[in-house]
């Protein structure tokens, strides 16, 4: 207990057993940023560093945050207008807002727009054109078919002319014109443009550019796919949207209703070579409708570009058209016009086949 003893250098590390702890620096909780870093203290205490945003990335930390979701799957992307507004929500494709006409027709099963497994993808009844797209007459939407009102329950080509006419060198000329809404979409126009030359490769069927030509085909992009049937004269509009109708088949389907066709479930002879499920169709909707059709000496075509789906305009996922004797035959999944449409049109037309 003497002075000596109890002085600072004997109780010093170097003297004492047990030691103290050498320096309140080194003893006490770090506090400085130079004691406190990884190289002096053990276990590190979380440092600016390690708790930065670089350490915590999803290539550095574990467990993984969120950030490690793949930026596509959490990103503003899949909650963009492109996948979760329009798109897919439109009337292309489900909501009753959408109940656009085509997609209910034979196109909307077609091996683009849906398989054997998944109903299609119209549940709504069809709708008149959206507002502010005036046609030239009221009309009522069948499927993809324009009707002006007061011919609801006739075929519209029966009741009237609706061929185009037929040219002294043997073609039949249709002037068409694609809006404006398609300007800033190149590959759709090129889509529409090859599928108008794909009549001239087998038909006497000409279409081309509008040159002040009374009557002409009106190519826009409205609500869904939809055209007259046959030559109504003047401005003769055919919707093609750009969400979901500018596909080959869908532009040839849409110009054979044009050019005077109607579909082919509603064949004058259908009963005989399909079952339509009238409980299973949207009530509202008479694309069924059997029509004393010209079938014009040519069979009835389950390929035919002009056929619907199993499930088009079904009311509750349920089949619409069931083929016979086989309900296992494909139908509504046409890529391209068949050889028995062209048939009729070569043989509507008076062309050389």
């Amino acid at each position: 207990s003497s002075p000596l003893l109890s002085s600072p250098l004997l109780s010093s590390p170097l003297l004492s057993s047990p030691p103290p702890p050498l320096l309140p620096l080194l003893s006490s909780p770090p506090s400085s940023p130079l004691l406190s870093s990884p190289l002096l203290s053990s276990p590190p205490p979380p440092s600016p560093l390690l708790s930065s945003p670089l350490l915590s990335s999803p290539l550095l930390s574990s467990p993984p945050s969120p950030l490690l979701l793949p930026p596509l799957l959490s990103s503003p992307l899949l909650s963009s207008p492109l996948l979760s507004s329009p798109l897919l929500s439109s009337p292309l494709l489900s909501s009753s807002s959408l109940s656009s006409p085509l997609l209910s027709s034979p196109l909307l099963s077609s091996p683009l727009l849906s398989s054997p497994s998944s109903p299609p993808l119209l549940s709504s009844p069809p709708l008149l054109p959206p507002p502010g797209q005036s046609l030239e007459d009221p009309l009522v939407i069948f499927g993809d078919v324009a009707v002006p009102s007061g011919l609801e329950n006739a075929d519209p080509c029966t009741a009237r002319q609706c061929l185009w006419p037929k040219a002294s060198d043997g073609n039949v000329y249709i002037p068409f014109r694609i809006s404006n809404q398609y300007c800033k979409y190149q590959q759709s126009r090129d889509t529409i443009t090859t599928a108008l030359r794909s009549f001239s490769q087998s038909t006497c069927i000409r279409f081309t550019p509008h040159d002040r030509q009374r009557d002409f085909v009106n190519i826009q992009s409205l609500g869904g796919c939809y055209s007259f049937i046959g030559r109504r004269g003047r401005s003769q509009t055919v919707s093609l949207s750009r969400r979901g109708c500018v596909f080959p088949q869908i532009v040839q389907h849409e110009m054979l209703h044009a050019l005077g066709f109607n579909h082919e479930q509603t064949r004058s002879d259908r009963d005989q070579h399909v079952r339509i499920l009238l409980n299973n169709v949207i009530p509202v909707d008479l694309s069924y409708q059997r029509i004393n059709t010209n079938n014009l000496g040519t069979p009835y075509d389950y390929n035919s570009v002009m056929h619907y789906g199993r499930f088009a305009f079904s009311r509750n996922n349920q089949p619409t058209i069931v083929p016979i004797p086989n309900p296992n035959v494909s139908i509504g999944r046409a890529t391209q016009m068949s050889p028995n449409d062209i048939l009729r049109i070569n043989r509507l037309y008076g062309c050389s086949e």
